[in-house]
């Protein structure tokens, strides 16, 4: 039999959560935050994925021989990790600071605003509808 070992860092974004691991379509079991996971397997092709709710990662295909072991990182895709924080941050800003306390009118600042905000709300709604299968990475870790 051949082995996969499965790790996932320590990482802010969805740190409470855990993702669901899939082997050749199967859900095969959950990782948390900081955690590893071993999983003996037949040789030959398989492919693996993980999953949070809708959002997943890419499916990666591998082969594995006899007493072989592979090793696989899982985790948050460096570009779904840090905007949408930011882009969360700057919408409650704005709906619960700025148009609430100061009640000012329109300057460029504020138009600038307000193109960073669009932005940052177009970046979300790709994330959860076109890259929803680019949330998360899982790729080979070199052991």
């Amino acid at each position: 039999m051949g082995k996969i070992v499965i790790a996932r860092p320590n990482e802010w974004t969805n740190r409470a959560k855990k993702y669901k691991l899939k082997l050749d379509g199967e859900e095969i079991d959950e990782i948390k935050r900081h955690e590893i996971k071993e999983f003996d397997l037949s040789p030959g092709k398989h492919t693996i994925t993980a999953s949070l709710g809708w959002l997943s990662s890419n499916s990666f295909d591998f082969e594995i021989s006899e007493n072989e072991t592979k090793y696989f990182k899982v985790s948050v895709s460096r570009f779904a990790g840090w905007w949408r924080q930011i882009g969360s941050v700057g919408i409650l800003l704005y709906i619960l600071v700025l148009r609430r306390v100061f009640d000012t009118e329109e300057t460029v600042w504020e138009t600038v605003f307000y193109c960073v905000l669009i932005f940052f709300c177009l970046l979300l709604v790709y994330d959860v509808s076109f890259g929803r299968k680019k949330h998360l990475w899982i790729r080979p870790d070199i052991k």
